[in-house]
């Protein structure tokens, strides 16, 4: 079991909700803190706590593990990879959109001088 890979994965989902650390501590019913350290790998979160967590996210524990294990079977890692690509494609449009806007008011601040 790869803790680091599985912290990462329900910090992915919380930000995907646009949820803070805060906010799911509270719903699960353990410190923000301890939480942070489950994210970070850093400490291991017990069965309870992770479909607790699971629960709180309105995700399936599979969803929470994907990419964590030793092994998964074909679905398991289809879905993980897909979960990547959703977070790299929206890091694209984050970006795009800002370079946009960049451009914009560039162009604005441009004509505005003349």
């Amino acid at each position: 079991m790869d803790y680091q890979k599985l912290g990462e994965s329900i910090r992915r989902i919380r930000k995907q909700l646009n949820m803070t650390q805060e906010q799911l501590a509270e719903k699960v019913g353990i410190s923000a803190s301890f939480l942070g350290h489950v994210e970070r790998g850093s400490r291991k979160a017990s069965v309870e706590t992770l479909v607790g967590i699971a629960n709180a996210l309105q995700v399936g524990i599979d969803r929470l593990f994907a990419g964590s294990l030793m092994y998964m079977d074909p679905f398991t890692e289809l879905c993980a990879t897909r979960e990547k690509l959703i977070e790299q494609f929206a890091a694209f449009i984050d970006k795009t959109a800002s370079d946009i806007r960049y451009d914009f008011l560039a162009t604005t601040a441009q004509r505005v001088k003349k």
